[in-house]
């Protein structure tokens, strides 16, 4: 069974169309990416007993460690990432 076959069957079920499973698909595996993402900065910020992106780069500056600058950039990247799931989610609802 193809993609578009299934999703027909499993709209049919549920009593939508394929635009609608879609979209509530994609918002669905949005939330749970964001809460991923989330979860993410949090576990990076907790080893650095840091409560913030801003604390984190206060870290930075005052150590200069290679390991926690590569964790800056990782949970700047990660913002960044929350904040288009964030716009997408948005669209979606």
């Amino acid at each position: 069974m193809t993609v578009r076959q299934i999703a027909r069957k499993v709209g049919r079920t549920y009593h939508m169309n394929e635009t609608e499973l879609l979209k509530t698909s994609l918002r669905d595996f949005l939330i749970n990416r964001k809460s991923e993402i989330e979860r993410d900065i949090i576990e990076i910020l907790s080893k650095h007993d840091s409560d913030s992106l801003e604390e984190l780069r206060s870290l930075v500056k005052a150590k200069k460690e290679h390991p926690v600058w590569e964790d800056l950039i990782t949970v700047e990247n990660l913002y960044e990432a929350l904040t288009e799931i964030k716009d997408d989610i948005k669209a979606l609802s």
